[in-house]
């Protein structure tokens, strides 16, 4: 007697076979995705560290800056100093050089890059969460050249009264004079 052959037989394995490739296809997107979400919450994590080692860093400066004027003259509007940098005792990191010194006028070039600042640790106990230095330039003194010159002499309140003719490095005041309105304004030290 012969055996018919059914044919459906088979058919409960390929069923299988297609409902764990579906599921090891949806296993996949979801490790990548939980892979991509991992390291999404990483990088805000250290988004929001390095925001408050940059409010550390400012507030330190600002503390620093409060300490050193606070034993001086109560006259003194103005710091005694030209540079102020870290300094703790840790690991140091020199800051005045590279391309921060273009950003440094030439006036304190020298005292910039021969500071040599400490890192400051931020963090809970003993873990770090990050490092910090500063390096401060007291640039008070120092004139606007969008505003200098342009004024007559008067009770020597204002800087548009410093006549542009008397500074040393500036050699002809009408060049001067339209480039600076040429230029409209000079935020950096490269453009000045």
């Amino acid at each position: 007697m012969e055996m018919k052959k059914d044919k459906r037989r088979g058919v409960a394995v390929i069923i299988v076979l297609g409902v764990l490739s579906l599921m090891m296809m949806m296993a996949v997107a979801f490790s990548v995705s939980m892979r991509i979400e991992r390291r999404s919450a990483g990088n805000y994590s250290n988004q929001i560290t390095t925001k408050n080692l940059v409010w550390a860093g400012l507030s330190r400066a600002i503390s620093a800056i409060d300490a050193s004027m606070t034993g001086s003259n109560p006259a003194d509007v103005y710091p005694n100093w030209d540079v102020l940098w870290t300094s703790n005792g840790f690991t140091r990191v020199r800051l005045g050089r590279g391309e921060a010194m273009e950003y440094i006028p030439a006036a304190l070039h020298s005292l910039a890059g021969g500071t040599v600042s400490d890192w400051n640790s931020m963090g809970v106990g003993n873990t770090s969460q990050g490092r910090y230095a500063y390096l401060i330039l007291n640039c008070s003194d120092f004139l606007d050249a969008n505003f200098v010159g342009g004024m007559d002499r008067g009770g020597g309140t204002n800087a548009n009264e410093i006549q542009i003719a008397d500074l040393p490095s500036i050699v002809d005041e009408d060049e001067f004079a339209v480039e600076r309105e040429k230029d409209v304004r000079y935020e950096t030290l490269q453009e000045l």
